[in-house]
């Protein structure tokens, strides 16, 4: 069964089953998404982290940065900076 979600006028399909209380979202410029990392799945070309409580959209280059923080509490900061679209701390 795919699952279909709308997002700032885009619709995404993704091949795994909704959990029923996470919403899927991408951040808008200056937003930024605070929680422990879940779970990272990537389909059809999006990168998709389980943040907290929220599914986060990301681009999938980003994919080998963000297995890393598995487990972690991060915050994830979305830019306007060329180059440096997402930035990602580790929270302490």
């Amino acid at each position: 069964m795919t699952d279909e979600y709308s997002t700032k006028g885009s619709n995404y399909r993704l091949g795994w089953r909704k959990v029923t209380d996470c919403k899927l979202r991408r951040l808008d410029d200056f937003e930024e998404a605070i929680g422990i990392v879940h779970d990272i799945r990537e389909d059809d070309g999006l990168l998709v982290i389980r943040l907290g409580s929220i599914s986060i959209i990301l681009p999938a280059e980003m994919e080998s940065q963000m297995r890393g923080h598995i487990g972690t509490r991060i915050a994830i900061l979305h830019t306007d900076i060329p180059q440096k679209e997402y930035l990602v701390r580790v929270i302490e």
